[in-house]
Parts: C-alpha cells; structure tokens; sequence
C-alpha cells in the first residue's frame, strides 16, 4: 500500500508539473519582431529676417538719429510744427525738446537747428 502511496503521490507531481509546463508555453511572449530605427532629424526653428538681426547681433542696435529742423527767416515754431506734424498745436512739443536752446518761444533766431521729436495725438 505505501508503494501504491509513493507511486500516487508521484504520479500526481509530475501531473501537475507537466500542466504547469504547458501552461507556460502557452502564455510565453511572441518573439520580438524586429523593428527598423527611427531616425530623427533636428529642425533648427525658423526666425524672420528681421528678428534674425535682433537676436544674432552681438552689439545692441543703434536708435536713429533724432530728426532735426534748421530756422529759415521768418518762422515761429508754430510754422514748424504745422510742417513738420501737419498740425500747429505739436510747437509746445518742440520748444520742451529744445528747452535748452530756447528761453523764449516767441523768439526763435534763423539758423538755429532743434530737435524735432515724434507727434502722436491723442
């Protein structure tokens, strides 16, 4: 009887381990196909002409010249700014950029340059 036990008993192991064998061939992964590289290409971002020359320019840029007016005979900054600006009323915007040059705006001499800055009415 023990005989029959032990060959029960093996028999039964290797039962299971065959059942555990197939169990694992069943769920082993497919092989791994093999895939061809991707390849990668490095895009350099696109800037306008004109922000190139913003970015790239190791010396910061120049502001333009201010824009200046030589007194012809004869006029008063009212003319000036009439021809400059289209308007008359920008004169008080001239005298404060040439304060310096100006004690008076009702006197202004032939000859003398001012600096004539930008006008933007409200």
């Amino acid at each position: 009887m023990k005989m029959n036990l032990n060959k029960g008993l093996n028999l039964m192991i290797i039962i299971f381990l065959s059942g555990l064998i197939l169990s694992c061939k069943e769920q082993a992964p497919e092989p791994v196909k093999k895939q061809e590289p991707v390849v990668v290409k490095k895009v350099k971002p696109s800037i306008d002409s004109s922000r190139k020359k913003e970015i790239t320019s190791p010396l910061p840029l120049k502001e333009p010249e201010p824009k200046t007016y030589v007194v012809k005979s004869g006029e008063w900054l009212w003319d000036i700014a009439r021809k400059e600006y289209g308007t008359p009323i920008g004169w008080f915007r001239i005298y404060e950029a040439n304060r310096h040059k100006i004690r008076n705006p009702e006197l202004i001499y032939p000859g003398q340059s001012f600096i004539i800055p930008d006008f933007k009415r409200k």
